[in-house]
Order: structure tokens, then C-alpha cells, then sequence
């Protein structure tokens, strides 16, 4: 889950932001700490974006996801932009 992949309030919040910038949907912190995997996040994304018209383009994207190790994920997070008023 979110945690054992290193992951903490920060980060969840930052994920949240790149996660509504990039796919255009609003993601709870709640949804982000109860998903079981990777997977379910996925799937609660792709629930939140039903006009999506190809459902390989996500696998895609998990199967890129799969891959990052934790310190992986910590850089992608670091690199996202954000300003002052963005916890």
C-alpha cells in the first residue's frame, strides 16, 4: 500500500495534486491511505474518469507504476511543481 511504498501525508498530498493535474479528477487523501495496492488506486481513478476510451493506456500506466521502488516514487513526487501555498 501507499505507506509500505514509503509513502506519508505529504506525499499523499502531493499525489493528489499530480494525480487531479495529470487525469483531470479529484482523489481523496482517504481513497489514497484505503487503497490495498496500487492497483486499487488505479481502479479508484479510473473510476473517477469514466470517459477514459482506452483501458490500455492504464495498464500501461500501472505497469510503469509497478516498476518504481519507493525512492523511485520519493523522486517522481519531488519533482512535481508546487508553490509555497501547496502543503
Amino acid at each position: 500500500n501507499f505507506f509500505d511504498l514509503g509513502g506519508h501525508s505529504l506525499l499523499a498530498t502531493q499525489l493528489m495534486v499530480r494525480v487531479r493535474d495529470h487525469f483531470a479528477v479529484e482523489i481523496t487523501l482517504p481513497a489514497i491511505f484505503e487503497a490495498a495496492d496500487l492497483a486499487a488506486l488505479a481502479a479508484e481513478i479510473r473510476d473517477l474518469r469514466p470517459e477514459v476510451d482506452d483501458p490500455d493506456d492504464l495498464e500501461q500506466l500501472m505497469a510503469e507504476l509497478d516498476g518504481f521502488s519507493a525512492d523511485q516514487l520519493d523522486e517522481l513526487l519531488a519533482e512535481l511543481p508546487h508553490d509555497e501555498d501547496t502543503p
